[in-house]
C-alpha cells in the first residue's frame, strides 16, 4: 500500500466520526516527486491533525489538542503514526 492509500484509509476512519479532511499533494523545490498531504479537523474544531510524508517515506505528524497544546512526531513507519494520533486522542 503507498502512501497515498494508507493516508485516504485514515482519512475515511476519521471522516466516519464526522471530522473534516483534505488530502492533497504537494511539491517541494528539494524533491522530485510530490509530497502526500492530509489535514483534519474535528467536528467541534477543537482538533486538529497535519501528516505528510516527504519521498524517502518518513512521516510527518502535528496535531493542535484542545487548547493550545501542540504535539509534534515523525518517523518511518505510517503504523507508528497512526498508533501515536490514536493514543493521544481516544
Amino acid at each position: 500500500m503507498d502512501t497515498e492509500e494508507q493516508f485516504e484509509r485514515f482519512q475515511l476512519f476519521f471522516r466516519d466520526l464526522g471530522w473534516t479532511s483534505d488530502l492533497n499533494r504537494i511539491w517541494d523545490y528539494t524533491s522530485s516527486e510530490p509530497w502526500v498531504q492530509l489535514s483534519m479537523v474535528s467536528n467541534d474544531g477543537a482538533v486538529q491533525i497535519w501528516m505528510y510524508a516527504t519521498e524517502d517515506d518518513w512521516y510527518h505528524l502535528k496535531m493542535k489538542l484542545r487548547g493550545d497544546e501542540f504535539l509534534y512526531f515523525c518517523c518511518n513507519e505510517m503504523s507508528a503514526v497512526e498508533k501515536h494520533i490514536l493514543h493521544n486522542l481516544f
